[in-house]
């Protein structure tokens, strides 16, 4: 008999292996009855379930953290490939400007502009008539009314 006292729930593991089972038994619907291709799903969808179920139902709760954790470890490796970036060498970050839109409140109390000679985007008080500003990024001085 199961005991139930501990739930610890479906892992990474466990959902991968019952999307993959699904999976190859759906892909084996569009296969006839008898020839290799569905013998062949049908099997990997019945040992993929099989190994979910025992790893559900077993008592051994650190050799199922243990196998899970190798999985994360592997599923992490190939990310990492395909998005281009090895396990020790990471590219530098750059960070990204805000490309926040202003709010209609900011929009009355404030003028935007954009600099001449970089494209910084640049905020100054409505009504204060005419302005000398000082762009924050390159420090080209320009002339403007607020």
């Amino acid at each position: 008999m199961f005991s139930f006292q501990r739930k610890r729930g479906l892992d990474e593991l466990n959902r991968a292996l019952l999307i993959a089972g699904i999976a190859a038994l759906l892909a084996g619907l569009f296969f006839q009855y008898g020839t290799w291709p569905k013998i062949l799903l049908t099997l990997i969808a019945v040992a993929a379930l099989l190994f979910a179920a025992i790893r559900l139902f077993s008592a051994n709760a650190s050799r199922v953290y243990q196998q899970n954790m190798k999985y994360l470890t592997l599923v992490t490796a190939v990310r990492a490939f395909f998005r281009g970036k090895s396990g020790g060498q990471q590219r530098p970050h750059r960070a990204k400007k805000a490309k926040k839109n202003p709010t209609w409140s900011e929009i009355k109390h404030y003028k935007y502009l954009v600099c001449p000679q970089c494209a910084q985007r640049l905020r100054v008080p409505r009504g204060k008539g005419k302005l000398r500003v000082t762009c924050t990024r390159c420090g080209n001085r320009f002339e403007t009314k607020s």
